[in-house]
């Protein structure tokens, strides 16, 4: 399923590509998945057991904390304390993971038409603007606008370590707790 979201989905085969192995047990595991992809060319770095143990040591350590809501859209301070109770539970995962300088990366409301069972994601940029965005992805993706009452059905919230520049500051992408 990997394989088909970054590559299948978006146009690419991947028997037009080769395939590169790493991490430990790269030999054991990379044959096989080639044949299943029907990939033909292999990459094997002499150092392919490395790729992993470098990459893991530059991934930034991250948590998604997700609150269910079903709230009508216009009950906007049961949202925004919603958002702010599983933002400060997502940030205080992270503090427990032993991060100290943390960061809120993304916030994602989904979002539905009262009565329906299926979402869309909203990227949160301000409350005032919720209904906007739902709309306007709406009508994009069904072609039309149903004048329906809008329900917030649950929050996502992304927070990762702040990172840190190779000039030793710290990013600065988002203000965590920032409610428009």
């Amino acid at each position: 399923n990997a394989v088909k979201k970054i590559s299948i989905n978006k146009g690419f085969d991947p028997q037009d590509y080769g395939l590169l192995g790493f991490g430990g047990a790269v030999g054991q595991h990379v044959s096989e998945i080639a044949d299943f992809l029907r990939i033909t060319s292999v990459i094997v770095p002499y150092t392919g057991s490395l790729l992993s143990a470098v990459g893991i040591s530059k991934a930034i350590i991250e948590h998604h904390e997700i609150k269910q809501v079903l709230s009508p859209l216009v009950n906007k301070n049961v949202i925004e304390k919603a958002i702010i109770e599983t933002e400060t539970i997502a940030l205080t995962k992270l503090e427990q993971d032993g991060v100290r300088t943390s960061e809120t990366s993304a916030i994602a409301i989904f979002m539905r038409l009262v009565g329906q069972d299926t979402t869309l994601e909203i990227p949160f940029r301000s409350y005032d603007d919720l209904a906007n965005q739902f709309k306007q992805k709406y009508i994009d993706l069904f072609g039309h606008w149903v004048e329906r009452e809008l329900e917030v059905e649950s929050i996502r919230v992304t927070v990762a370590e702040k990172s840190v520049q190779p000039n030793g500051t710290a990013s600065t992408k988002n203000e965590p707790g920032k409610i428009i």
